[in-house]
Formats: structure tokens, sequence, C-alpha cells
């Protein structure tokens, strides 16, 4: 893990998985409401902070300022010169839901611009050309069903549409610029967006056995399988 000396107390472990967005590492620290004193419960609340580092020409990287953000990082949007950011903010307890944030970085703080409040179960949330897909699990087990949500990157965030999915705990393991590539178990399926960001499944396909690798490259998806390396066609 990365150690930081911080300027706001004791080095510091960054706990979350960094992620890198437009030349930019990000990353996430919390920092409890208060700090437990002896014969008091600890604290129950924690603020999230944004750690950027800016790649430089020579191949290092640059501090940017923390800032107090809510929810977890998911990738840099807008223009270079008025940086924007989404976040995703887990509600409270354990229902599964969530909200979106897109927020403009200033130099001492994030303003909320725009959220959109995401129905649970949330699954995983990938920026794809300028649509915003949000794979959600199915509340119910039983259901077995899952759904493909996506969102316009505008001002507002507006929906766009909803793909069902058969089967729950669909992964996304590639991102291109014309879609997603989901893996559940064997099996293996393509999703494709139109120029509006409406989402439809383009393409299905199982591996023979347990997959112990997988690698996306474009549109070509190749699997480590029963000790071959696979090709699942477009």
């Amino acid at each position: 893990p990365l150690v930081v000396e911080g300027a706001r107390g004791a080095p510091y472990r960054l706990w979350s998985q960094p992620i890198f967005s437009r030349d930019t590492l990000l990353d996430l620290h919390l920092e409890p409401s208060a700090y437990a004193r002896p014969g008091s419960a600890p604290p129950t609340s924690s603020a999230f902070f944004l750690e950027r580092h800016a790649l430089d020409p020579d191949g290092g990287l640059t501090a940017l300022p923390v800032l107090n953000i809510p929810g977890y990082p998911l990738a840099l949007i807008g223009d270079a010169n008025a940086p924007e950011l989404l976040t995703l903010e887990p509600a409270p307890g354990l229902g599964g839901s969530a909200q979106l944030h897109r927020l403009r970085l200033g130099e001492s703080a994030a303003t909320v611009l725009a959220s959109r409040a995401l129905e649970a179960r949330v699954g995983e949330v990938k920026v794809v050309g300028e649509t915003v897909v949000y794979v959600r699990d199915p509340v119910d087990r039983c259901e077995a069903v899952s759904h493909v949500d996506t969102f316009a990157l505008d001002p507002q965030l507006s929906p766009i549409g909803s793909l069902e999915l058969a089967g729950d705990g669909w992964q996304v393991v590639g991102a291109q610029e014309s879609g997603l590539v989901l893996q559940r178990g064997h099996a293996f399926a393509r999703i494709a967006l139109d120029a509006q960001g409406n989402a439809t499944v383009a393409g299905f396909q199982t591996a023979p056995s347990a997959p112990s690798g997988v690698d996306v490259d474009g549109d070509v998806v190749r699997v480590i399988s029963a000790n071959r390396v696979l090709r699942l066609e477009p």
C-alpha cells in the first residue's frame, strides 16, 4: 500500500483501489469525524478525502490539493481547465442503494453539480464515451435478473434506459468506446451502446471450463481456461 506523509496528522495508508483517469492517479483515505477517547465509544462516521497525483511529462507524479468528496471516485470528466469528477456514494445501512454525483473540483473544495439516485443493489459503474453504465445486481437473489442502466454524461446525469440480463453477479472485465464485456462464471456477455447510450446484448459466449484469467484488448477477448487460451469472437 502507498503510505502518505499526511498534512493532517500521522502518516496513513490509502485504502481504496487506486484508479488512473486522464493522466491522474486517484485514491481515497478516510478521516474519522472524531478521535476515540478513553472510556468513550469510537466514532461512527468518517469523511472521504480524495488524493490526486498528476502524471508529469518525465514520468513522475505531482501531488494535487487533497479534497473532501462524497463517495468513491469513478472517473475524471469535463475540460482539463475545469476538471470534474464522477463519484459513487453508498447509502447508509445495508440496503444496497447509492448516489451518483457529478462534482466540480476546485483548488480547495469540491462542489456537487448533480446527483442521481441509483437503485439497489449497486454493482459496478463505468464511463463509456459520453455514457455512464451502471451494472445493477438483483435485490433478491431468487429474482436472478440483473440490469444494465445507462445515464447521459450531461449536466443532469439524465437516465437513458435499462437492459435486463439473466443471472446475478455479473462483473465488468473490459470496457471499450462501443460498450462493455461482462463475466459471470463461465459466461461472457458483450454489451453494446448505440449513439444515444441505449444498451443491447451484442453477443454471448460460454467458456468450456472455469476461466483462470481474462484479457480484453479492444474487441478481442482472450480467456485462459483449462491451460488453454481461448479467443471469444466478437
